[in-house]
C-alpha cells in the first residue's frame, strides 16, 4: 500500500487559493447572467437555458478528457503552472465579454463566450 504524504497547510492552501476567484467569477455567472441576457439584452429565457445546458453538457465530455492531457504534460516549470497562465486569460476576456456585452447580441454570442468561459474554467 503506498504510504500518504503530509503537506502543510501553507502548500494546501497554495494549491486551493486560485479555486476562490474562479468561484467568484463562477458565480454570478450563472446567478445573475441568465437574467441580464433575458431582461436587459432581450433575449429569449428559453434560448438562454438551451445556451447554458448545451455548454455544460459540452464541458462534461471535455473535462475528463483535457485532464487526461493535462496529466501527460510536463513543462519545465511546473505540471500546472503553464495550463493556470494559459486558463486565467481565457477566463477573463469570456466574463468580461459576456457581462460588457451591448442590446442586440445574439445567441451565437452567448454561446460562444459561455464556451470560452468554461473551456478556460476546464484549463
Amino acid at each position: 500500500m503506498a504510504q500518504a504524504t503530509s503537506r502543510s497547510r501553507t502548500t494546501l492552501a497554495a494549491f486551493a487559493g486560485p479555486s476562490l476567484p474562479l468561484a467568484a467569477l463562477g458565480l454570478p455567472l450563472v446567478v445573475y447572467l441568465p437574467n441580464h441576457y433575458t431582461a436587459t439584452l432581450g433575449l429569449d429565457i428559453g434560448m438562454v437555458g438551451w445556451a447554458f445546458l448545451l455548454v455544460r453538457l459540452i464541458d462534461i465530455a471535455f473535462d475528463p478528457l483535457f485532464g487526461a492531457v493535462l496529466d501527460r504534460t510536463h513543462w519545465r516549470i511546473g505540471r500546472f503552472k503553464p495550463w493556470l497562465a494559459i486558463g486565467a486569460p481565457l477566463v477573463l476576456v469570456a466574463v468580461y465579454m459576456l457581462f460588457m456585452a451591448e442590446p442586440g447580441v445574439g445567441p451565437a454570442y452567448l454561446w460562444f463566450w459561455l464556451i470560452t468561459a468554461y473551456i478556460g474554467y476546464s484549463i
